[in-house]
């Protein structure tokens, strides 16, 4: 939104200047940030490479206090009045992110009352001054963000001409909190503005971004995004504005060291570098959409309502480079729901069945065949296994043949950890069988028939050959509990066993 109003400012021969304020740390009661700072600098990156704001004239503030802040402000309005010219337009964009109580925005040990920021940036002599805020207070993997915001506005063409004016933009409603994503790893908002300004709110697929068309892309990203945090977080306006509501545009071509990213299908994209430890951008696009990328090769995730398709691409600067779901692989469902990325798929069921071996329950008896068959569960972070199974072995010597069959069922529940196609997990598995021997002898012999129950760690291993089917091969040690000779007697022994299965998912 911010890039819009500056594309706008270029094609009329403006001078434009952002001031970008990041604060992870604010007052001594507060909670470190960790993406305030970060926030700031992307904004202002952004800024250089579409907005069109000369490096030069980009100050990006972080870990500062308020005086430093206003020292800045000071320092640009000299400027602003030092380098105006006759007949030319200039725009100031200033952004916040870090704590606010409401009252004032914390900054080092600080405070700088929102009051005294509005109207510091509403004196800047500039045609067009825009401030963004987008406050915290403090948070965990959703950290709560404070801020007193405006009033939201519907966005509506006006009378032709240039912008002109004073705006606000917020990222929350009044009463709200904004929240900080460690899976966006920013600002819910900032995260949702840097992506539409980068494309992703172009519904036109003009190849530029209208106010409007970020402005609804913001908004209903974020919404959607906080939607299962206990606030729901509304994006909001405050304006005094004369001239053509929706005539500022950012243009997504011709950026320097830059290129198109062409999204032939619709879906929610998640792109990450190639070592997939950073996220670059996390886009709800329509048929057609286009997203403006550093060049440079990236992991491409698009979120489908039941599966996730991944994939890599190489962005070329100047170049657009066309993404087609073809290109793109199901993940196996069971990784898609453990990862938790697909849109509304967050347990995937499949049938599991196998079969292996496991050891003796007495020196005396023999290697037992295992057979099993069940059902299980991926979540995000636990897999689940709930299996009948079946087993039986024979030992013969001079005297006596010995028949022992157990069955039964188990649960196992294994922590997940996905390497490509190859998943690795370790867990706790338990279950209860039902034991009886059949003995053959010239003598006499009755069955024995009796319960034993069975704790211990598995550990397993699995290849996904597609989305709906793995092949898995797990590792337990089984401690049985079962009566002896006598009716008081225990007996623990400690019992191996391996088997190989495939999963097929259902869903």
């Amino acid at each position: 939104m911010i890039a819009l109003l500056l594309a706008l400012a270029a094609e009329a021969g403006e001078r434009r200047y952002a001031v970008m304020v990041g604060a992870n740390r604010g007052l001594a009661t507060d909670l470190d940030l960790r993406y305030a700072e970060s926030d700031a600098r992307r904004m202002g990156e952004l800024l250089v490479t579409l907005g069109g704001v000369p490096a030069a004239n980009l100050t990006l503030v972080q870990g500062r206090d308020s005086d430093d802040v206003r020292e800045v402000f000071d320092q640009l309005g000299d400027r602003l009045r030092r380098e105006s010219r006759p007949g030319e337009r200039s725009m100031v964009v200033v952004y916040y992110s870090g704590h606010a109580d409401g009252q004032a925005l914390h900054l080092l040990r600080t405070e700088l009352p929102t009051r005294e920021l509005r109207e510091a940036v509403a004196a800047l002599p500039a045609d067009l001054r825009l401030l963004v805020v987008d406050a915290c207070e403090s948070g965990d993997i959703l950290r709560a963000k404070g801020a007193a915001p405006t009033t939201p506005f519907p966005i509506a063409p006006g009378s032709e001409g240039l912008v002109e004016g004073f705006a606000v933009i917020t990222a929350t409603g009044a009463g709200e909190d904004a929240q900080e994503s460690e899976r966006l790893q920013g600002g819910v908002f900032t995260h949702h503005l840097l992506a539409g300004l980068a494309g992703a709110a172009d519904s036109s697929g003009d190849a530029r971004v209208s106010l409007q068309e970020a402005w609804r892309y913001a908004q209903g990203r974020t919404v959607a995004t906080t939607s299962r945090a206990p606030v729901v977080q509304h994006p909001s306006f405050a304006f005094d504005l004369q001239g053509q509501a929706d005539l500022v545009l950012t243009t997504l071509a011709g950026a320097r060291r830059t290129g198109r990213l062409l999204l032939q299908d619709p879906g929610v994209y998640v792109l990450l570098d190639l070592a997939e430890t950073r996220l670059v951008a996390e886009v709800e696009v329509a048929a057609g959409g286009r997203l403006a990328l550093p060049e440079g090769e990236y992991r491409v995730r698009r979120r489908l309502p039941d599966r996730v398709d991944e994939g890599s691409v190489i962005i070329r600067s100047g170049e657009d480079t066309l993404l087609a779901g073809a290109s793109l692989r199901s993940l196996p469902y069971g990784q898609s729901a453990r990862r938790g990325e697909t849109q509304s798929l967050y347990t995937a069921v499949g049938v599991v069945a196998g079969g292996g071996v496991h050891g003796p329950l007495d020196e005396a008896l023999g290697i037992a065949g295992l057979g099993t068959l069940g059902l299980r569960a991926d979540l995000p972070w636990l897999s689940v296994f709930a299996r009948g199974r079946y087993s039986r072995a024979v030992a013969t010597n001079d005297y006596l043949s010995t028949e022992t069959s157990l069955a039964g069922g188990e649960v196992t529940a294994l922590r997940m950890f996905d390497l490509g196609p190859t998943s690795l997990g370790l867990g706790l598995g338990g279950g209860l069988d039902a034991a009886w021997q059949d003995f053959v002898t010239d003598g006499e012999a009755p069955s024995r028939q009796a319960l034993a129950g069975h704790v211990g760690p598995v550990a397993r291993a699995e290849i996904a050959l597609a989305s709906r089917l793995s092949l898995g091969f797990e590792a337990g040690w089984d401690i049985y509990t079962f009566p002896g000779h006598s009716a008081e007697q225990l007996v623990t022994t400690a019992v191996p066993r391996g088997s190989l299965d495939a999963t097929v998912w259902l869903r």
